[in-house]
């Protein structure tokens, strides 16, 4: 089975479509979505029902529980919760009431899937203590489970339950391995990466050859430039870069697996 892997779609229809096309082209049998399909962009409607027609299992994210009233704002940035006010007020109830019923976790064969953490929707999971911690509660919770997928980060990780990570930049492939293994997919719609043309990101997972590839691809930015304006939007609503400290954190992160919550916890996106 062939699983294309999506996250953080935030909204945003230009990337989702071209997401989407590219994995129906890799001949994908089922689709996952790790939460946040709305907040940010101005498509939310049109995301979820986009998501509800190719049938993908599909999880809360923060922004899915903020906007049902789940969960509180405290983390969340102006520039979150101003768009998560505009998309309260267009999501109709039929679609409201689909988010409603999302659960916290998923499971889809040996996959379990969640947005941020098994045990926290706010939580990054981005340090090599994080990723064991959250792979020794996927054996706890489902012994039968090998690969948990994560989103919320907004990049793309791979992470072995024995602490082993190897970057993973724009496309990249890997072998699973044959112990418990973390995978984010990086964000959809909601770049937060150092690039001049933000690019939607994703994965797919091959369970017969027991694979996993990454894929940052181009989309029609402008499209969402000019409907962030239409409906009164701010324009980088959906290219965040990301702030200094949390881009010094990142770059310390690819070269050691030192710790820097500090820095992490001060720049970490909402």
């Amino acid at each position: 089975m062939r699983v294309g892997v999506l996250s953080d779609v935030h909204g945003n229809l230009p990337a989702l479509e071209t997401a989407l096309a590219l994995l129906d082209d890799q001949r994908v049998d089922r689709y996952l979505s790790a939460g946040d399909a709305v907040g940010y962009g101005p498509h939310p409607n049109e995301c979820i029902d986009r998501l509800r027609d190719v049938g993908a299992v599909s999880v809360a994210g923060n922004h899915e529980l903020y906007l049902l009233d789940r969960l509180p704002p405290r983390r969340f940035s102006t520039r979150a919760r101003t768009s998560l006010a505009w998309t309260r007020s267009v999501v109709g109830s039929e679609r409201f009431r689909w988010l409603s019923t999302l659960p916290d976790r998923a499971t889809l064969g040996p996959i379990v899937m969640a947005h941020a953490s098994l045990d926290d929707p706010e939580d990054y999971v981005v340090r090599p203590w994080q990723a064991k911690r959250q792979l020794g509660l996927l054996r706890s919770m489902d012994p039968d489970a090998k690969i948990l997928v994560l989103g919320h980060t907004h990049q793309p990780l791979y992470r072995t339950e024995d602490g082993r990570a190897r970057p993973v930049r724009g496309r990249a492939s890997r072998a699973l391995s044959t112990r418990r293994t973390l995978v984010n997919p990086g964000s959809i719609g909601q770049s937060r990466q150092w690039e001049r043309v933000p690019r939607a990101r994703f994965a797919l997972l091959d369970l017969d050859r027991w694979t996993v590839r990454w894929f940052a691809v181009g989309y029609d930015h402008a499209a969402v430039l000019r409907d962030l304006e239409a409906v009164g939007l701010p324009p980088d609503s959906i290219h965040v870069r990301p702030s200094a400290p949390l881009a010094v954190a990142r770059l310390i992160r690819a070269h050691t697996d030192l710790s820097v919550p500090r820095l992490v916890r001060s720049g970490a996106p909402r």
